[in-house]
């Protein structure tokens, strides 16, 4: 495995961080729950309900994507049909890494766990819509995924199967790490 070296920050990087950071605005929609956040037990509470909540969910929502019964899903897994309906009940919420990982193998698909700012959190966990609980297996999404190349200006060009060109201001989408981490994989 490789292994990363954390990096050095100045001193003052809290200090200078504060001082670059862009204002955000959330949806008038969200602004009583994000005030009622105030409260340090309040927070802790939306976060274990969401993560709880969201991962019971989208376990459902992904093996009935895949067309599997909580048994198939549970032969897959190499377990019980009653750990599966465990996984999927929203009061269980006694996840481990290793049965995330074990779902995520089965079901063709990479899981994050990340900590993140209540600004970025509240947002990605707002529209609880099924289809953004979908997530394709790699098999399924390889097909539609096309590269992109910059070019000295930095736009990204993007080349699809007919051939046509589309450009794009973006910063590139892996972070340092995780480019790191894949290109150590093919070394």
């Amino acid at each position: 495995m490789t292994q990363l070296k954390p990096l050095k920050q100045p001193a003052n990087a809290e200090i200078s961080l504060k001082k670059e950071q862009l204002v955000i605005h959330l949806s008038k929609s969200m602004e009583k729950s994000f005030l009622a956040l105030k409260n340090p037990k309040a927070r802790a509470a939306y976060v274990e309900a969401e993560l709880v909540n969201s991962l019971a969910h989208q376990i459902r929502i992904i093996r009935q994507q895949r067309g599997l019964s909580q048994r198939q899903l549970a032969e897959k897994l190499g377990t019980t049909q009653t750990t599966v309906s465990r996984l999927e009940d929203p009061s269980y919420g006694r996840y481990s890494m290793r049965s995330l990982l074990a779902l995520s193998k089965v079901f063709d698909t990479a899981i994050l766990v990340r900590f993140m700012p209540f600004s970025r959190f509240m947002p990605d966990t707002w529209d609880t819509h099924p289809k953004n609980f979908e997530a394709l297996s790699y098999e399924d999404e390889a097909p539609l995924v096309h590269f992109y190349t910059e070019n000295k200006n930095g736009a990204h060009i993007v080349l699809n199967e007919s051939k046509s060109v589309a450009l794009y201001e973006s910063k590139n989408i892996f972070s340092e790490s995780s480019q790191h981490l894949i290109e150590s994989c093919y070394m």
